[in-house]
């Protein structure tokens, strides 16, 4: 069998990938290695992003759950799977029937798009955080042929890698920062980050420095961990 291709991760990003053929009497042909070099990076962090944070593991099993709410916020219906995961809401209850705030916000916020009454950009989403440390998307949408406007509210574990902004914002970067913060996750270089952001290579290490500063991590590869685990430390 001819040598595998290897890929080597640029410095501080941890990994290895390999990719072997069947015996046979053709190698990979120079072509094809150069093709792995192009893909290399977006395999790499799309595994990355594939990790679950701590907390998250036991609800992302739980298909998204549904409550229906009344015009007036009382609660038509509520599935099975809705309730296993409010269950892990800390502002819920189950015996006096409240719902957690992030419910009635997403309704709320919906009710006032309809209205005319919300900002342009207003979005009946709301992120929760649970109480093991993961976190929640909730959004409300309409029941279309529903009697009385009701409104269905869909909750469902949320991707690590869609809370990132929020995670970076609560750590404390500026909005400069948390866009450099952002390439780094998705495996760009320190010369592709200068690239895109219009950068120079200096400033781009002057950032990453005061990224690394404020997040207490020494590495790209840290930073990853931390961002994916909701702002704690791996």
């Amino acid at each position: 069998m001819r040598p595998a291709p290897r890929w080597l991760p640029p410095p501080g990003v941890g990994g290895t990938f390999c990719l072997h053929r069947a015996e046979s009497p053709y190698g990979f042909t120079a072509a094809e290695v150069r093709l792995i070099g192009r893909l290399a990076a977006s395999l790499g962090n799309g595994c990355r992003l594939s990790l679950a944070a701590p907390g998250i593991e036991g609800i992302a099993a739980i298909a998204p759950g549904v409550v229906v709410l009344h015009a007036d916020h009382t609660v038509a219906a509520i599935t099975g799977e809705a309730e296993r995961l409010l269950a892990d809401i800390a502002d819920y209850s189950a015996t006096s029937g409240r719902l957690p705030a992030a419910i009635y916000a997403a309704a709320a916020c919906l009710q006032s798009i309809d209205s005319g009454m919300a900002l342009p950009d207003a979005s009946p989403t709301v992120r929760v955080q649970t109480i093991d440390g993961g976190w929640l998307l909730v959004y409300a949408t309409h029941l279309h042929g529903a009697a009385d406007n009701d409104i269905a509210v869909i909750i469902e574990p949320a991707h690590p890698s869609r809370n990132a902004p929020l995670v970076l914002s609560s750590l404390g970067l500026t909005p400069r920062e948390s866009e450099v913060a952002l390439l780094v996750l998705r495996g760009a270089s320190t010369k592709a980050i200068g690239a895109e952001l219009h950068l120079s290579m200096y400033t781009v290490k002057d950032h990453l420095k005061s990224i690394f500063d404020k997040t207490g991590v020494r590495s790209r590869r840290d930073l990853v961990a931390k961002v994916l685990t909701g702002g704690r430390a791996s």
